[in-house]
């Protein structure tokens, strides 16, 4: 798997510096949001005493996305998070746990953090994405998330089909500097997946199924590797004024 991994990373490093990129375009797009809050109660428990503090501050968060045309059909695509905190409070501090939503800590938003950096590279044969990107969404919006994870995935289109093959990486438990105290090697967390949709004049169906690989527990007495399966099928259709979803996992 990791021979494979570094095969194709080698690959989309070619290609980047391979490209004659004598005149790239960059496009640069974003929002920034400001607003205020005030709860009268922070508790939703009734009687004296119990209503919780009110509370009230001002926010905001800016948040920018770059598309750098490094040759005709491959991009470099990046998403940051800026000062997203609450005007004049106290800092988080900092760790290494992830924020929600994002490839950063809580600390870093509140400074700065990229969400994504991935390459996209438009082949013959598919589209392939490989980097930081969104994970998690399938289908019907029903348990659908949108965390940023390590990936390399393949798509394919057609006028009506879509297939997908994609390989993220959950959780990686290496030994490292930063983490020196790993118990071993390849305890990693990892997921892979293969999915397909049909698409029609009104509506669409789709299934996708999921193998996903933990290792975290193999180090513990007695220790245990786990594997899961997906199997997700979902469709959406259109009769007359009616609009309907389902999804099962």
């Amino acid at each position: 798997m990791k021979r494979h991994v570094i095969v194709l990373w080698g690959l989309m490093i070619l290609l980047v510096f391979g490209s004659q990129a004598l005149a790239m375009d960059l496009k640069v797009s974003g929002e920034f949001a400001a607003g205020g809050l005030y709860l009268d109660r922070t508790s939703v428990r009734d009687g004296v005493g119990t209503e919780g503090p009110s509370t009230a501050f001002y926010f905001q968060r800016l948040r920018l996305k770059t598309d750098l045309v490094v040759a005709p059909g491959l991009t470099l695509i990046t998403r940051l998070d800026a000062m997203e905190r609450s005007w004049g409070s106290s800092r988080s501090t900092p760790s290494r746990t992830l924020d929600t939503l994002s490839a950063g800590s809580r600390a870093e938003n509140e400074n700065i953090a990229f969400d994504w950096i991935y390459l996209t590279y438009a082949s013959p044969i598919g589209l392939w994405r490989v980097g930081y990107m969104n994970d998690g969404a399938w289908g019907t919006v029903f348990m659908d998330t949108s965390t940023p994870r390590g990936k390399i995935a393949w798509v394919y289109n057609t006028k009506q089909w879509m297939f997908t093959l994609q390989i993220a990486k959950m959780a990686e438990r290496n030994y490292s500097r930063i983490a020196p105290t790993a118990a071993g090697s390849d305890l990693d967390g990892d997921k892979y997946c293969g999915a397909f949709k049909y698409k029609w004049q009104t509506g669409e169906a789709g299934i996708l199924i999921g193998l996903g690989r933990d290792a975290g527990n193999r180090p513990a007495a007695p220790g245990y590797r786990s594997l899961y399966n997906n199997f997700m099928p979902y469709t959406k259709f259109k009769a007359g004024p009616v609009s309907v979803q389902a999804e099962l996992i």
